[in-house]
């Protein structure tokens, strides 16, 4: 009888469980469509490659035709997804322009890793509603949407960290937490700035040492993997015993760029307030001009300035619930990182950072609204709302469409954002 019983109960279960996961499936559709259209509508604006495109795209250009090593200063991985997937879908399929398909293959990592974080915060306890509260905030966030329709290397290694992350957080016996330390190795494989979701890992990993050991070794040989077709390459090819060469060699290439002299450089403490956001492309034309501007969501920012400081305050406290302190990590680690590292930055290194600003909003407002789950859920809403109209107001600065000249002015609210 008790089986039966059982049995029973877990059937009847399981539609409550789709009820309960058709709205979040709902409410991350309609992200994707939202911000998917925003996406395709100017992939091809502006029609030449911007700001660090101009490193990236050749290089992935030539990993694609296995011709050259341009871009020795960053791991392979993320190249090798843009030129081959450029390759598939604008040279041998010609379906998408170039360098629109380099953008949406890019968007299409930066979607994967706004999903994510709503996941994230599903698996610390946040009800459906919250969570996708949090997904629209971050994605109203202006750096995300620049930085997720520009090829750079960036969308690529937060996407797969945060991904791995999860994975490895929730555990179990099966395959899911190898599945994550390799996915961890895979973001170290695009960009070294993945390096605080790694300790994150270390630190969240369940089960024996020798589990996180073992995982760590996955992650090893997911990272050295995409080292290996570099053997191949017409020029500067990398044999496979060159592989832990080639790590010195990124390593003196990083310590030897310079960002001092940037217009745009900036310190840790400039990204959070809004101080020194960056141009990505400005050009005049005959026609008018053309924008790409990375800032922050004024509204969205001047919340989470507090939130972000509050939510580390309460996650150093004894008896700290586990969301406060999961995303006051996945907060400032990165941060911290960034700030330990002894040169200039430029304000997109905040993004991996900036994609806690919302879920800190959210949290805090759960937080002050006790059991009045009605004040936080208009509260929510009404800053939502406000942060879509500003975010559709600045859209002109961020696409590269045209327009009229001078039209920027309008939206350069501080002399230093100009």
């Amino acid at each position: 009888m008790r089986r039966v019983d059982h049995r029973g109960a877990e059937d009847r279960s399981v539609p409550q469980a789709r009820r309960r996961a058709l709205p979040g499936a709902a409410g991350s559709l309609a992200v994707v469509l939202a911000f998917g259209a925003l996406f395709l509508a100017h992939a091809s604006d502006p029609p030449g490659l911007v700001f660090d495109e101009t490193h990236y795209v050749p290089a992935a250009r030539a990993l694609a035709h296995l011709t050259d090593d341009l871009n020795w200063e960053h791991p392979p991985l993320a190249k090798w997804i843009l030129g081959l997937g450029g390759r598939l879908l604008s040279e041998q399929l010609p379906l998408v322009s170039q360098p629109a398909v380099y953008r949406l293959i890019t968007a299409a990592f930066g979607l994967w890793a706004l999903l994510s974080v709503g996941a994230f915060l599903r698996d610390l306890g946040f009800e459906g509603w919250a969570s996708q509260v949090a997904v629209w905030l971050t994605g109203l966030n202006f750096l995300w949407f620049v930085q997720s329709r520009t090829a750079m290397l960036d969308a690529f290694s937060v996407a797969f960290a945060l991904a791995g992350l999860r994975r490895v957080r929730r555990g179990g016996p099966g395959a899911e937490p190898w599945v994550g330390w390799a996915a961890l190795g895979l973001a170290m494989a695009c960009k070294w700035s993945a390096a605080p979701f790694e300790v994150l890992a270390l630190l969240w990993a369940r089960g024996p040492a020798w589990r996180r050991a073992a995982g760590v070794g996955v992650a090893a040989l997911a990272y050295a993997a995409p080292f290996l077709p570099l053997a191949l390459l017409s020029h500067h090819a990398t044999p496979v015993t060159g592989i832990a060469q080639y790590q010195l060699r990124m390593l003196q290439g990083f310590g030897r760029v310079s960002l001092e002299a940037h217009p745009y450089a900036s310190r840790p403490w400039e990204w959070p307030t809004l101080y020194r956001p960056a141009w990505y492309h400005f050009e005049p034309t005959a026609g008018g001009e053309r924008y790409v501007w990375a800032g922050g969501n004024p509204l969205l920012y001047a919340c989470a300035l507090p939130a972000t400081g509050w939510i580390a305050v309460r996650a150093l406290r004894r008896g700290a619930r586990a969301e406060e302190r999961a995303i006051a990590l996945l907060y400032w680690a990165p941060m911290l990182f960034w700030t330990a590292v002894p040169r200039a930055e430029i304000y997109y290194y905040f993004l991996p950072s900036s994609l806690w600003l919302g879920p800190a909003v959210v949290w805090a407002a759960l937080h002050l609204c006790g059991r009045r789950r009605g004040v936080a859920r208009a509260g929510l809403g009404v800053l939502a709302v406000g942060c879509a109209a500003l975010f559709l107001w600045f859209t002109p600065i961020f696409d590269g469409r045209l327009e009229p000249p001078g039209t920027y002015a309008r939206y350069m609210w501080t002399t230093r954002w100009r």
